[in-house]
């Protein structure tokens, strides 16, 4: 089984490199940033002349199976970053260029980059021998989107291309069925539908809004969270949404989370921070009193939201959001 899934790895990781010879071939000054590949797909960043639509995707892909077609080796080999540095200057890929200083920070005396055809990049995994190892009717590109180069707001935005490839086209096609189930599932669309949430440009992403239909839902759960809490013999308590930074920095959350942290500086310029975690919060209950050990143990239990400042590519229906709804307990004992 481990050596099936190193193979499918490997096979998406190939076409990944395939999809970049055809860009590159379709727009001779795209520049290629990385790719990333698994055992269920691949995709690769670009910086292209045009922002890219749907449309786009058959021609790439008709592009692809003449490459896969044409049944060319790729060449792996590894060189010295004064090599590389030369290459990637000369055909003008500066992502390429960006990628060494993490590389070389590694130790390693060989770099290995992946040829095919007039491509060449910065190779991280394995390449199959040959195209004539990759069966044209069994690859797919399926989506675009924005990404910021290594995920960072301030660099700029590049276009993601997604795809997924098979050995066989029965493979493919099997993949494509179940993905429209879980499409026609999707908890965005259904919660469309069936009138539960929605999402607001104005109010912002990862922020959703609770119709009466989802409201009702959501009271419901709590209700059955809170009473199966108090079996246990917890019991509820409300904090506030936001805390002084320093409750935070003596948590350790401050240092250690500090790029997922909401800061808030009020007009007094009083540093806050809308609160990632409730356990602070609830620590400084237990806190405000000296306790016994006949006390003990105390527990308590809360139903309030969370915040988290996630990256804007990262965020996606309920899964990933920046306002979430967390039943927290903690029992000191």
């Amino acid at each position: 089984m481990a050596k099936k899934m190193n193979h499918a790895k490997m096979l998406n990781y190939s076409v990944a490199q395939i999809t970049a010879a055809a860009v590159l071939k379709l727009f001779p000054k795209a520049k290629l940033a990385e790719s990333q590949a698994d055992e269920k797909g691949f995709s690769y960043d670009f910086d292209l002349p045009k922002s890219l639509t749907p449309k786009d995707l058959p021609a790439i892909e008709k592009e692809m199976r003449k490459i896969i077609n044409g049944d060319l080796k790729f060449e792996q080999k590894k060189l010295s970053s004064k090599e590389i540095k030369e290459i990637f200057t000369k055909n003008g890929q500066s992502y390429q260029l960006k990628l060494l200083p993490e590389i070389e920070k590694e130790g390693r005396q060989k770099i290995a980059i992946c040829k095919i055809g007039e491509l060449a990049v910065i190779s991280q995994e394995r390449c199959l021998p040959s195209t004539r190892e990759i069966n044209s009717e069994g690859i797919k590109l399926t989506r675009i989107s924005g990404i910021y180069w290594k995920g960072n707001e301030k660099n700029k935005m590049l276009q993601r291309i997604y795809g997924i490839a098979f050995a066989s086209k029965k493979g493919l096609e099997k993949n494509l069925e179940i993905s429209a189930e879980a499409e026609a599932k999707d908890h965005r669309k259904l919660g469309k539908e069936l009138d539960l949430f929605v999402f607001s440009k104005l109010v912002g992403p990862g922020l959703p809004l609770f119709t009466p239909k989802g409201t009702f839902i959501i009271d419901k759960l709590k209700e059955e969270i809170e009473r199966i809490c108090q079996e246990y013999g917890y019991e509820k308590v409300s904090t506030p949404h936001l805390a002084k930074i320093d409750l935070f920095k003596i948590s350790g959350h401050a240092d250690k989370f500090k790029d997922e942290l909401f800061k808030v500086t009020s007009r007094h310029k009083q540093d806050y921070v809308l609160k990632p975690v409730q356990c602070p919060h609830q620590i400084q209950i237990y806190a405000s009193k000296p306790r016994s050990y006949r006390d003990l143990p105390i527990r308590y239990m809360e139903s309030e939201k969370q915040y988290r400042a996630e990256k804007p590519g990262e965020i996606g229906g309920l899964n990933r959001v920046i306002a979430i709804t967390v039943e927290d307990g903690h029992a000191f004992c």
